[in-house]
């Protein structure tokens, strides 16, 4: 049940989020179209530009993975407060992390 829940929350907040254009056009791997296969082409393209324009090109990467796991929920909700003005949902969604458990 939690896996189809978090599906539902994924999809409306991407959806939320690319309708409002609160998203860059760079981030690729949550994004529907967009993969790290859309990822590398990305970067091959910039790289392949900048070689054609006789410019220097420096990749700096980050794996932000498990970035979601040490955010203090308190302050996603004051986030999500911020660009969502639906109460309702960030009250859903609120106890939805609050009421969340591990089980190993």
């Amino acid at each position: 049940m939690s896996k189809i829940l978090e599906r539902v929350i994924h999809t409306q907040l991407i959806t939320y989020l690319i309708d409002h254009d609160l998203l860059s056009p760079h981030q690729h791997g949550f994004r529907p179209s967009h993969s790290t296969n859309t990822a590398i082409l990305d970067i091959a393209e910039r790289v392949r530009s900048a070689i054609d324009e006789r410019m220097v090109s420096v990749l700096v990467s980050f794996d932000f993975s498990k970035a979601f796991d040490t955010i203090p929920h308190h302050r996603l909700i004051v986030r999500l407060r911020e660009i969502v003005c639906d109460d309702l949902k960030i009250r859903r969604f609120a106890d939805y992390l609050n009421l969340r458990s591990l089980a190993v």
